[in-house]
């Protein structure tokens, strides 16, 4: 099998996979999931984006059609603002305003400036778009001035939307990050570092075209196996997150933060001590500072304040600190040997064995199966 029939047989995977997992993420509204609608509708662009590419570049052995030449660049530039969106809306954006769409602004300016030009081309041009296979960028004979227009969108602005799109999302990643640990004890399924995997992926994804484009001197049909390669990764690693991914609740703040003065803090200080020790909420694996708050008979943000601008950690430090001292205390009595590990993590209240051996190392310096000998030998 050629190189070239490999490469057709990848990019049919790619683009049956994209139609398959955008008819999952658009089909599943009973979960109310916003960001799956979105992630969806990018999967659907991105099939769309499949067939022009092969269509182009002659892969399918089609004459040339206006709509596909029309479509392929507004729909490249749709492709990483859908991406913006979609962690918007999973990181607690309840409703895209309008100023969401402005991102969209390219896309729709591209789109126009095709129709509009087409209606300039000349009859013969038109005849010749129709009848034969349009290979990328687009045919020569359009004019010298629209062709340098279709190298600042493609060329130009497509990449110059790739640093901008990257550090708007690890900015946004890293506000979030901060903001579970504020409201939630555990991260499982919250915490979304896999899409910061995902943006590391994507870089190396659209650096290997570059290289295999522009900087090594290599085929075009080896250039395109490496990128129908990538993109068949690309897209099961999306998918298989994204269809997994649940949005993240983030309770909104309140415009004014709480002050209290010391005896207040110190109030508010043994409240905390005294529901933390008589009734161990922190055992339920989905406490939450909300949950804690109304033990105390208090409000949120005053626990918020208390915590991270008096006690000077975030609600998930301090309560992982409550877990791992109570494992502590499991794991010194030798009737812990009875338990396996994961067991004790779970009855302290930790979602996972990985995260309950992070934390009780970074607090004891060892790891609880090396605790429990030692302190049972």
């Amino acid at each position: 099998m050629s190189i070239e029939m490999y490469s057709m047989a990848l990019l049919t995977a790619s683009l049956l996979l994209s139609l398959f997992l955008a008819v999952v993420l658009l089909s599943n509204l009973h979960q109310k999931k916003g960001g799956a609608k979105i992630l969806g509708v990018f999967m659907l662009l991105l099939a769309v984006f499949l067939f022009d590419f092969a269509w182009l570049n002659g892969n399918l052995g089609l004459q040339g059609n206006l709509v596909v030449a029309v479509v392929y660049l507004p729909v490249t530039l749709s492709l990483q603002p859908l991406l913006f969106l979609y962690v918007i809306r999973l990181v607690g954006v309840k409703k895209l305003t309008r100023r969401y769409f402005l991102h969209f602004i390219p896309s729709v300016i591209c789109l126009l400036s095709f129709v509009l030009f087409l209606f300039f081309l000349p009859d013969e041009a038109l005849s010749e778009i129709k009848s034969g296979p349009i290979y990328m960028p687009y045919p020569a004979f359009f004019p010298e001035g629209f062709n340098l227009f279709l190298i600042v969108f493609n060329e130009g602005l497509f990449f110059l939307q790739i640093p901008v799109y990257v550090v708007a999302l690890l900015l946004i990643l890293r506000k979030h990050h901060k903001r579970i640990r504020n409201h939630y004890s555990n991260l499982e399924g919250l915490s979304l570092s896999w899409f910061q995997g995902f943006i590391l992926m994507y870089l190396i994804f659209l650096g290997s075209i570059m290289v295999a484009e522009y900087m090594v001197s290599v085929s075009e049909a080896v250039s395109d196996l490496i990128y129908t390669i990538e993109t068949l990764i690309f897209l099961v690693f999306l998918g298989y997150f994204g269809i997994k991914q649940q949005d993240v609740l983030i309770l909104p703040q309140e415009s004014k933060l709480p002050y209290f003065d010391e005896s207040r803090e110190k109030e508010l200080a043994e409240q905390l001590r005294k529901v933390m020790d008589d009734q161990k909420p922190f055992l339920d694996t989905h406490f939450t500072i909300s949950i804690l708050a109304a033990l105390m008979g208090t409000n949120r943000m005053y626990v918020s304040v208390l915590l991270n601008d008096y006690l000077g950690q975030s609600f998930y430090t301090l309560i992982n600190n409550y877990r791992i001292d109570e494992a502590v205390k499991i794991l010194d009595d030798a009737e812990s040997m009875r338990y396996t590990i994961e067991g004790i993590a779970h009855s302290v209240g930790f979602q996972s064995k990985s995260t309950f051996i992070k934390h009780f190392r970074v607090k004891t310096g060892q790891t609880p199966g090396a605790y429990r000998l030692l302190c049972n030998t």
